[in-house]
């Protein structure tokens, strides 16, 4: 079976080890360049791991329902894309993400939570995966995602802050637990890189700033997060696309003062983006909820995207993680007209 994605056709493949060496300065290793779609049949020999981090909140670790309607990611499956376990013996082992089925219908990812949850939901992640696979990655290759976002977390809860206590449950290791599933990763045998860090999270520290409470706004948020971000470019090696994400648009929009709340954190965002060349930011408009989407009867399910447009926001991701790319001179072919609407600021004009 061949895959195709529209994106892989677009794009032609593109992979290079992006950053590396000092002072920020560009140095491509590689560049590969794919003028065909790659069989999804695994090489017989492994020559390593192009490892993708996924982390943040529950649009994160994968809260979409599925349109049962609908074949599952548009029914592409591809056998090279491993993950990272955590769900008993299967903890810190390099395991297959399971394929999509009736009986299976979520991403199988195995973020923080219940294993049931990885069965039933579904996230942006394996999405982006299956189009870095389709036209980026090499025959002799894999990718390994590692699944380290947790659902109902707040920025408080990611940088540690010892005075923060989550609601319902105690605190947990996010941070150290996603750093020690990397460095997992990055053992395994062969030549192994990390190529993305996704992220998507901040829902929590919205509705902290709405309820008042006196240890979160959007400039506390912005800090915390600045400084996430730095600490994951000093603690997982490489020099790699960063992409956040916005949230979903029908969240809140009926809601005056919770609708500027939610603006306040997505212009974070935006400044964040806007002073990396390494950092872009996904737009959202367009993508339903659960709610939305008419798949559950449940008004708060407008925080989550639904099954369907976790898939395309992984596409967009994808985008713009290879809009990232073209703005530092690597397979400019991608400097598609989505590519200044997707990115923003210095991330697509004027990379550092």
């Amino acid at each position: 079976m061949r895959i195709a994605f529209p994106l892989a056709r677009r794009a032609l493949g593109i992979f290079a080890q992006f950053f590396a060496g000092n002072a920020g300065k560009l140095a491509v290793a590689g560049a590969l360049l794919l003028l065909t779609t790659i069989p999804s049949s695994r090489a017989e020999t492994v020559a390593g791991y192009d490892i993708i981090v996924v982390a943040g909140q529950s649009n994160a670790a994968g809260a979409g329902i599925p349109d049962r309607n609908a074949q599952p990611h548009g029914g592409q499956f591809d056998d090279r894309i491993m993950q990272v376990g955590r769900f008993g013996r299967k903890n810190h082992q390099v395991i297959p993400v399971p394929d999509v089925s009736e009986v299976q219908p979520g991403d199988g990812l195995e973020h923080w939570g219940k294993p049931r949850r990885s069965r039933t939901r579904t996230g942006f992640s394996r999405a982006f995966a299956e189009h870095y696979a389709a036209s980026v990655l090499h025959a002799d290759r894999q990718v390994l995602i590692v699944p380290a976002a947790r659902g109902s977390t707040s920025i408080s809860e990611w940088i540690g802050d010892p005075d923060f206590v989550p609601r319902k449950r105690a605190a947990a290791p996010l941070y150290r637990d996603m750093i020690e599933r990397v460095r997992t990763a990055l053992q395994q045998p062969g030549d192994n890189r990390v190529v993305a860090f996704l992220w998507h999270q901040g829902e929590a520290d919205i509705n902290r700033t709405r309820r008042g409470d006196p240890a979160m706004d959007a400039a506390r948020y912005e800090r915390a997060l600045r400084g996430l971000l730095s600490g994951v470019q000093r603690d997982i090696p490489g020099t790699y696309p960063i992409v956040l994400g916005k949230y979903t648009p029908d969240w809140l929009a009926n809601n005056s003062a919770g609708l500027r709340t939610k603006r306040q954190f997505e212009r974070v965002l935006e400044a964040i983006a806007a002073d990396s060349g390494r950092i872009g930011l996904v737009a959202t408009a367009g993508l339903q909820s659960n709610y939305g989407a008419g798949l559950t009867d449940r008004r708060g399910q407008q925080v989550h995207f639904s099954g369907p447009a976790a898939a395309e926001l992984g596409g967009r991701y994808f985008t713009v993680w290879a809009c990232i790319l073209a703005a530092h001179g690597i397979a400019q072919q991608l400097a598609s007209p989505s590519c200044p609407s997707l990115v923003i600021g210095k991330t697509w004009a004027q990379p550092n």
